[in-house]
């Protein structure tokens, strides 16, 4: 039997290295698609975005577990804190509702199903807006089966 040398060893570290790096590269969090205009909303940990054309994904869960709302001298936020089912998955676009005095944000996530990822929970802090949606008159807001009175 042959044994390797030293060198062919060195670079089948070095590939596999080189590998794990474009793996983790994958699961970096998406570009932002919307412009942040406040230092709070410059704060979240993630963004929304949208998956390029191109990809093949898949919609998933977001799991928030605590609402508070934020003022500053920019506006006021809903502050969102919660989990995403893994570090792969990126926040959609919130969707907004209306119904009489309660405003209702939904989170959904998205990932691409060709990507090999960790499955562990990855937590995530995200500030939505409440001017944009006129949130202040609200008497009621719910996000993903969390409320909170502002």
């Amino acid at each position: 039997m042959m044994q390797k040398s030293p060198r062919s060893k060195i670079s089948i570290l070095v590939g596999f290295a080189i590998s794990l790096m474009f793996l983790q590269a994958g699961c970096a969090a998406t570009s932002t698609t919307e412009n942040s205009h406040s230092p709070i909303a410059d704060s979240s940990t993630h963004q929304p975005g949208v998956p390029e054309n191109s990809r093949s994904t898949e919609s998933g869960e977001v799991f928030v577990d605590e609402l508070e709302i934020i003022t500053d001298n920019s506006g006021r936020y809903l502050r969102i804190e919660g989990s995403l089912p893994t570090p792969c998955h990126h926040l959609s676009p919130p969707e907004r509702k209306w119904e009489s005095d309660t405003l209702s944000v939904s989170l959904t996530s998205w990932y691409d199903t060709e990507m090999m990822c960790a499955q562990v929970l990855e937590p995530f802090v995200y500030y939505y807006d409440l001017e944009d949606d006129n949130g202040d008159n609200a008497a009621l807001i719910r996000c993903n089966g969390v409320s909170i009175t502002p």
